[in-house]
């Protein structure tokens, strides 16, 4: 059972119906990595942040030396973005430090990744699961399928919204703003305020928006 790293309730249902089980990492191992530290910033007291302004006031410029494979280059700014929280409880920073630990049970992981590409990360991430699988990147390998085998991939599960798509097509050049904040976003009523006036401003020094 190859299941996704995110989803390792699989490994209990492959244990129960004992077939032998693998987790899969859609991402880069620079990003897996990045969410196997989530526990070591909790336990050094670097995550949560203590207020707003360690968003701003050069907090994320803060070295994180001890990540294996790293050279000592990694920053909390390098990070996957969902530690970047002032609430101890945050729900994607405890879902994530438990996915990553139920991955070290697993009897292996795949990532999504080339060999040469992550090469030093990959030798890192060796110390912390029992076995890794570099097999991507996955696009390229559909250049090596037969024609009469390839499908059509997509990277989401969401529904593309055409009709916004179309709605914006039909509008003259430069007369519109579109944001999207992607399918996780998430901010701060005061972030979002932000936003506002900055959408506003924008619009007001566009003559033909």
């Amino acid at each position: 059972m190859v299941s996704d790293a995110v989803m390792t309730f699989a490994m209990k249902a492959a244990e129960e119906i004992g077939v032998p089980e693998v987790q899969f990492w859609t991402a880069s191992a620079c990003g897996l990595m990045g969410y196997c530290q989530y526990k070591e910033l909790v336990r050094r007291g670097i995550i949560p942040f203590k207020d707003d302004n360690d968003f701003t006031n050069g907090y994320l410029d803060t070295p994180l030396e001890w990540i294996p494979g790293s050279k000592g280059l990694m920053r909390l700014r390098d990070m996957p973005a969902f530690c970047r929280t002032t609430n101890p409880d945050d729900t994607m920073v405890h879902f994530m430090i438990e996915q990553i630990s139920n991955c070290t049970k697993s009897s292996g992981i795949i990532v999504n990744t080339l060999q040469e590409l992550e090469q030093d990360i990959i030798h890192g991430l060796e110390k912390i699961f029992p076995k890794i699988y570099a097999i991507g990147p996955l696009n390229l390998l559909v250049e090596d399928m037969p024609n009469e085998d390839r499908v059509e991939l997509d990277s989401t599960m969401w529904t593309e919204d055409s009709d916004t798509l179309a709605w914006l097509d039909s509008k003259t050049p430069g007369s519109v703003i579109y944001i999207n904040f992607g399918s996780v976003g998430v901010m701060t009523e005061d972030q979002m305020t932000e936003f506002a006036w900055g959408s506003r401003q924008a619009a007001s020094n566009s003559s033909g928006c």
